[in-house]
Parts: structure tokens; sequence; C-alpha cells
């Protein structure tokens, strides 16, 4: 590849998500949906408080649907993020039953906190990403 195709092909590959990034976002999307329910507690709206706590609780159920296993290490990371995505599903589930505004944000608060993780987790990856991807220089025939 031509250091010139190279540099359009790592700017074209910028212009989609990683998987990280993904993942980031959905965490912030359900971050967003607790502090939507966390609102509610405090309005005593309790069906908005369920509705909005149950679609943070189908972004983590899906988010667990997605993890990988293909080696060792890939099944300890998919292993860790299937028990936290647990976790905050149970916690959700508690939320609701108490309607506990102070479990609400502490569930907001570990989802943005796990954002901003995935976030820093991709910044290296990108990181490192370039500084083992430059192109080399291509032999010459004949050289």
């Amino acid at each position: 590849m031509s250091p010139s195709n190279y540099k359009a092909y790592q700017t074209s590959s910028r212009q989609s998500l990683s998987a990280t990034e993904a993942t980031a976002l959905l965490l912030d999307t359900a971050y967003d949906h607790m502090q939507k329910a966390t609102q509610a507690i405090v309005e005593g709206n309790i069906e908005r408080r369920f509705q909005e706590s149950e679609k943070a609780t189908l972004i983590l159920g899906n988010l667990e649907s997605a993890l990988v296993r293909v080696n060792e290490t890939q099944s300890k990371t998919a292993d860790a993020l299937k028990d936290y995505y647990d976790s905050m599903v149970s916690l959700i589930t508690r939320m609701n039953m108490k309607n506990d505004k102070a479990s609400a944000e502490a569930i907001s608060e570990s989802l943005k906190t796990m954002a901003d993780e995935f976030r820093k987790v991709s910044v290296l990856h990108e990181k490192s990403l370039h500084e083992t991807s430059e192109p080399t220089e291509t032999l010459k025939v004949g050289a």
C-alpha cells in the first residue's frame, strides 16, 4: 500500500467507531436513561422511572450479549464485563423495587465511570495502532 493510500485508509477508518468507542457511547446512553430515572424518582413519576431504567437495562443486556471470547484474554475481559453488566441490572431492579434515588445516582455514576474507562482504552488502542502500523518502505525489485 502506498503511503498516500495508507493515509486515505487511516482517515476513512477513523470515521467509523471502534468497539470500545461504541461501547462508551452505549454506556453514556444508559447513563442518560438512569439520570432521567433519577429525575423521575424526584418527581414521583414511577412509570417514567421504570421506563427509563428499563431502557438502561436493555442496553446493558445487549452489551452483554455482544461480548466476544475468542482467546483467553478476551474471555477474562468478557467475564469481568458480564459480571459488571449483571450487577448493574441487579442494582437497577433493586432500585426500581425500592424507588431509591441514592441507588439510581450510584448506578448512574458507575455507568459514567465505565464509559470514561472505555474511552481511555480506545485512546490507548488508537495510539498503539499509530505506533505499530506506520507503513514501511517497500523493497525495490532489483536493488
